[in-house]
């Protein structure tokens, strides 16, 4: 290409660049190996109740997710202080078929039922994990919560859910 026009030279280049874009993409693992691949699937926190008394709590929680298998699919929920505190994460089972709701309830954990917190999920292989959350308290109760920017960096905190077979 010594020599060609600058238009050609980069044409060629973009050309190149986009060719190998699309046999690296051919030669990649389905999205359900390598995560959820379109970005738009989220697990949606849709119901959260909290039984107990004297301080002493268990959080029931019902998770939506539109799972694909291991690499794309709802792998724990948790219960953030408003002040960005972590403090539940509940491990999600890893399930073979893939499911849109899933309800459990998590150990009981110790907190003032009048103590807001945000309850959300977290998607693996997604992306936005845990901005359809949950606000409220125990005493309150818990309404939808748009948890977009909330409680960054929280995700590197255990317990990790395990990796994939």
């Amino acid at each position: 290409m010594r020599g060609a026009p600058c238009e050609l030279r980069h044409g060629a280049l973009w050309a190149a660049v986009a060719w190998a874009g699309l046999a690296l993409g051919a030669a990649c693992a389905s999205d359900s190996e390598v995560g959820c691949g379109d970005g738009q699937r989220r697990a949606a926190v849709e119901a959260v109740s909290a039984a107990g008394s004297g301080g002493s709590f268990a959080f029931t929680v019902q998770v939506r997710a539109d799972d694909r298998g291991c690499g794309c699919q709802a792998d724990y929920w948790e219960v953030v202080g408003i002040d960005g505190v972590l403090l539940q994460r509940h491990l999600l089972p890893v399930r073979d078929a893939p499911a849109k709701t899933s309800t459990t309830t998590g150990p009981t954990l110790t907190l003032s039922e009048d103590l807001y917190v945000v309850v959300r999920a977290h998607m693996r292989g997604g992306a936005g994990d845990g901005v359809e959350a949950m606000r409220g308290s125990v005493r309150d109760g818990f309404v939808v919560y748009d948890a977009s920017g909330f409680g960054l960096g929280l995700a590197g905190q255990g317990p990790r859910p395990p990796a994939c077979d």
